[in-house]
């Protein structure tokens, strides 16, 4: 019997489907779909030697290379097939691609001093090896900026997420993937492919334990307070739920929809 991480490994080498999506989602989005904050911890702790952890098809990997030039940026990952597809994509003298995998990284201890890792490790089995990889391979000094859906958040309203944060022994929560995918079905290709829900509070206990220290973390609860849905809202849901976000305490912090975390390695 396969296990979960040879089927993964499977879907995700062989899913053409899954990373062309990925590439018209980045294109529909400037070129690369990262938010705010992630554009500006990357600005902020940009190095000589970048790697991008989960490049899938290659869009943000090209975007960073193409913002810092002078910069070398290693994309990898674990599918053939995306990795293919963002060598035909991008040819750029300070970019290279390659196959590899997360929890066993070939690089050698202290290799780079900037890994980023937009929407991966919810689907890496084993994604708390990942985190010891990317420390592994980090230099001392060196950041890692991880963004990934929020698992007290993934389809839940807020008071059971809320019950989630507060109830103790709360634990990342396996989830069933069937890897289904329709083109132009991104609600399923956000969702289908998922190993495991990973809570915030949990994501920075893992890098903590790891030995990192968290210099930036969000999960964006006021990513919504711009939209037009938001401005369409009663008055007072609206005045309520900015309150709401200017609560930086715990439980509230750790509910919004999608965690970012800049964590730093110490020096030596």
């Amino acid at each position: 019997m396969n296990t979960k991480k040879e089927i993964f490994e499977r879907e995700f080498k062989t899913n053409r489907l899954y990373f062309e999506m990925m590439a018209d989602w980045h294109q529909t989005h400037g070129g690369c779909a990262f938010e705010p904050e992630v554009v500006a911890a990357i600005d902020q702790y940009m190095a000589a030697q970048v790697l991008d952890a989960g490049c899938g098809e290659g869009s943000p990997a090209a975007w960073v290379a193409a913002r810092y030039p002078s910069s070398q940026v290693m994309g990898v990952d674990i599918s053939d097939v995306g990795i293919q597809l963002a060598s035909q994509r991008f040819q750029m003298s300070n970019l290279t691609f390659q196959v590899d995998d997360l929890t066993n990284l070939s690089f050698d201890d202290g290799t780079f001093g900037l890994i980023y890792s937009q929407s991966v490790l919810e689907h890496v089995v084993g994604y708390s090896s990942a985190i010891r990889e990317f420390y592994r391979v980090l230099q001392p000094g060196g950041h890692a900026i991880i963004r990934l859906a929020n698992g007290h958040r993934a389809g839940k309203r807020f008071l059971p997420a809320l019950l989630d944060v507060v109830r103790p022994g709360s634990r990342p929560q396996e989830v069933e993937s069937d890897f289904s995918l329709t083109a132009g079905d991104y609600q399923s290709h956000s969702h289908n492919f998922d190993y495991a829900e990973i809570p915030a509070r949990h994501l920075l206990a893992t890098f903590r334990q790891t030995g990192f220290t968290i210099r930036f973390f969000t999960t964006r609860r006021d990513s919504s307070l711009n939209s037009e849905q938001f401005a369409s809202r009663p008055f007072v849901y609206r005045v309520a739920y900015r309150a709401y976000c200017s609560l930086h305490v715990w439980p509230f912090k750790y509910l919004g929809p999608t965690s970012i975390v800049v964590a730093h390695k110490p020096p030596a």
